[in-house]
Parts: C-alpha cells; sequence; structure tokens
C-alpha cells in the first residue's frame, strides 16, 4: 500500500473525513486547504500536519499519492474565470508540478453533461487535461455525497445539510422546481473507503471509476424518507441543475473492490 497521502482541500468535508480515516488505517498523511470552504474545524486535534495554503501554490510534496479534492463546488457559480481557476488550472499546475506522483482526481457525475454548468464545464477539462498528460492517474466520479460534518453554509449546501439546519432553524424544507429531479446519494463513509480503495491498487491506473451506489432518489422522496413530517416549500429551480445522472457502481467492484454499503435510507439527521 501506498505509504504516504497528500490530500488537497484536507480540511472540508470529505478531506477531513479521509484524513482522518487514512491516519486510522495507518497512513502518513498530510495536506493543504485554502480554507475557503471550510472553517478548519473539522481538524481540530488532529495528529497530522497539514498547512494553510492553495493547492496551486503548493510546493515540495514527498507523498507517494496525490488525492487532489480542493475545488470550487458551486455548480450555480455563472463565474467562468474563477471556475476555471480554482478547478481548471490548480489541476494543470498540480499534474505538471508532480508527473511522477500518483494522481487520484476527485471528479463529479456532472461531467457527463459538461455543458449543463461551468462546475461540469471545467471539471470536463480538468478530466481532459488529466488523460491526455498520461501519467499515473484515476479520475472518481462521486455521486451527491452526504453525511457528518458536511457544510450547510455558504453556496449551493448538499439538500440534506440543508434541511438538517432549516429545521434546527424552525424552517420550512425549501425543494427547488417540482422534486422530481434524483440524485445518486453516497455517504462520505463510502468515499472514503472507495479513495482508500483505489489508493490500494497501485496497479489501477489510467481508469475514470464512478464512485456511487447505483440507486436514485427524488428529492421529493427523499424528504418523505428523512423528514416525513415537515412542511415542504417549493421555490423556483436554477437553470443550471440538472434531471437525473445515472451512474453504475459496477467499474468500482471489478477495479478496485469498493461497494457502497450504507443507504441514504437509513440516514438519520
Amino acid at each position: 500500500m501506498a505509504e504516504s497521502v497528500y490530500i488537497t482541500g484536507i480540511a472540508g468535508f470529505i478531506g477531513s473525513t479521509l484524513a482522518k480515516y487514512l491516519y486510522d488505517d495507518g497512513y502518513k498523511v498530510t495536506g493543504c486547504d485554502n480554507l475557503s470552504y471550510s472553517d478548519g474545524s473539522n481538524l481540530e486535534g488532529v495528529s497530522f500536519p497539514w498547512e494553510l495554503a492553495d493547492c496551486a501554490k503548493v510546493e515540495g510534496i514527498k507523498a507517494d499519492t496525490i488525492v487532489h479534492l480542493a475545488a470550487s463546488t458551486n455548480a450555480t457559480n455563472t463565474d467562468r474565470d474563477e471556475m476555471m481557476k480554482e478547478n481548471f488550472d490548480a489541476t494543470m499546475k498540480l499534474v505538471n508540478r508532480y508527473p511522477d506522483k500518483r494522481f487520484i482526481f476527485a471528479s463529479t457525475c456532472l461531467v457527463e453533461l459538461p455543458t449543463q454548468n461551468l462546475y461540469a464545464t471545467s471539471k470536463h477539462l480538468a478530466e481532459t487535461y488529466i488523460k491526455a498528460f498520461d501519467g499515473d492517474y484515476v479520475i472518481l466520479r462521486f455521486g451527491n455525497v452526504y453525511g457528518p460534518n458536511q457544510r450547510d453554509w455558504g453556496p449551493e449546501p448538499n439538500v440534506l445539510a440543508a434541511w438538517k439546519k432549516a429545521v434546527a432553524d424552525g424552517e420550512t424544507l425549501k425543494i427547488t422546481g417540482d422534486g422530481k429531479q434524483s440524485r445518486d446519494f453516497i455517504h462520505v463513509d463510502d468515499i472514503c473507503e472507495g479513495i482508500r480503495a483505489t489508493i490500494a491498487h497501485p496497479f489501477v491506473s489510467k481508469e475514470t471509476i464512478p464512485l456511487c451506489t447505483g440507486v436514485q432518489h427524488t428529492i421529493n422522496s427523499l424528504a418523505e424518507l428523512v423528514y416525513p413530517q415537515r412542511t415542504l416549500e417549493f421555490v423556483p429551480r436554477s437553470p443550471l441543475d440538472y434531471d437525473h445522472i445515472d451512474q453504475s457502481p459496477n467499474e468500482a467492484s471489478r477495479l478496485v473492490g469498493f461497494t457502497a454499503k450504507r443507504s441514504v435510507v437509513d440516514y438519520k439527521p
């Protein structure tokens, strides 16, 4: 197994969970975060070092594997320069600076619709560049990730995090559009297990692997599952939002032996 891993976006929701997960599993963990999507509290008291820095400017990474999680994830952002800088340019600089590292890139199911919004476009371009560079890479396309410590503030928080905050604040649960759009919801612990499985299979390279459950839930059905007694408020939907993207878990199972174990049906806020 790789002895050391460097995580960009280490203080964020997925990054901090992954860092603790890998550290507890015996990996040497380091990383960076510019705290644009975190206040650093997710890493309070940890035993591994990390640096306050922008991933595009980090030099001297000595880890065997880079897991590149840092990104601007707001799918409603219409600032092309910002999205390209954060998601494409930063990825390009990391790949160029560390051509001999194993590079695991956190992408998104939205790459299946590359013109849907700037987030999808920027991730699509980053994937294209990584493939053209032809190093030791694996691209992981995440489903809709949820779980503890998820950000409920700032632009476009995950629907479950937003609902949890709404309940705590005594507000109604907002659903955009008619709520018939569906998502493949995957727990952050499953995402971490999928990343670890990828790290642990060093001969799996130059592959694009969805990390998902293979099960779709509409936003309406999710509300009925998680908050059956709450009042719902339907609000206008952004044209940058998408309806459905089907993902299959078969490649993750075949290539790295990963299958998601958790279901959003069992989610307890």
